[in-house]
């Protein structure tokens, strides 16, 4: 190749990766414009994808062990690839390619029913971050809960998609200017992409005092007038612990109602059908003159998830 490749990236041997994938990215995207020839930009190119592939999931780690060695020792400068070898890696490349394209029998139902899905097409058409986008609208069309110049409060709001209905809805932008500016805050575990017109808390867990406290400190006078909660826990399989994890994440949302809801307000929040479902709308009886069960069409007819509509808190 009449030079070692690649010495800049300084990627370690494996089994022993420490790297992060898009460490190596950013230093391929660096580097690539000082390799003279496209066999060496291919091959930096492979060493990348190979790393990306090892990350995604662990059986990768054993496909072609010993090829992925002798691109690392390359990478280290210990040997020079020559061109056989490089057409070694580009047949590992396809392989291993071919290896990540093939689903399981639960992956294959899943990208069938996406591609199935008319909510999934419509949310791509109008630029929703996903099909979830379609509850809170229909919801919103019926009970009219979001208008111009209120706070909303989006609990669980990754990938943003109720953030952006809320958004649009409220006029936090303050595109309409005859009407008045309102303001929506997201929270989630998960990392959220920047939205104009929202202000989000990534990385944040509801359920920890302190981030209910950021919360309130972000809102306009400390109240919101909405809270829209599409949490879910990550299902387990074991149906007593997931339902005891999702009563947990309901009475986590009321409890935060209690703390920044104006008298008056309403709560949307996301429940899963079972046995803890008529303990969560014993609760908001409580605290709301009006408690209604909700299935949007949107929602899919074989998910037990359901919605309760709490309106006209009663602030104690």
């Amino acid at each position: 190749m009449g030079q070692r490749i690649p010495d800049l990236l300084q990627l370690p041997r494996l089994p022993t990766v420490s790297i992060e994938p898009e460490i190596v990215s950013r230093r391929v995207t660096l580097y690539t414009h000082r390799m003279e020839t496209s066999k060496e930009k291919s091959i930096l190119r492979g060493i990348l994808f190979l790393y990306r592939q090892y990350f995604k999931t662990e059986s990768m780690r054993f496909k072609c062990i010993l090829l992925k060695k002798k691109i690392c020792a390359a990478a280290s400068g210990e040997i020079i690839l020559q061109g056989n070898m490089i057409s070694r890696i580009r047949h590992c490349l396809f392989h291993t390619t071919v290896e990540r394209l093939k689903k399981t029998p639960a992956e294959q139902r899943w990208l069938s029913r996406q591609l199935s899905d008319p909510y999934v097409k419509s949310a791509r058409q109008q630029n929703y971050r996903c099909r979830s986008a379609f509850k809170l609208l229909e919801i919103d069309d019926k009970h009219n809960i979001l208008r111009p110049g209120i706070s909303v409060i989006d609990c669980g709001a990754a990938p943003g998609a109720w953030s952006q209905v809320a958004v649009d809805r409220v006029n936090a932008t303050g595109y309409d200017r005859d009407a008045p500016v309102g303001f929506v805050v997201g929270v989630d575990l998960l990392h959220i992409l920047p939205l104009e017109g929202a202000l989000f808390l990534p990385n944040s867990n509801l359920l920890e005092p302190a981030v209910q406290a950021r919360i309130q400190e972000s809102l306009p006078m400390g109240e919101a007038q909405v809270i829209l909660s599409d949490m879910a826990p990550n299902a387990s399989g074991i149906r007593q612990l997931d339902q005891q994890q999702m009563t947990e994440l309901s009475f986590c949302v009321l409890e935060l109602a209690r703390r920044v809801l104006s008298p008056g307000g309403t709560l949307l929040c996301k429940f899963w059908d079972g046995t803890n479902s008529r303990l969560i709308q014993s609760q908001l009886i409580k605290v709301f003159r009006e408690v209604k069960m909700l299935k949007p069409a949107a929602s899919r007819k074989e998910s037990s998830e359901l919605y309760y509509i709490a309106k006209y808190y009663r602030k104690s």
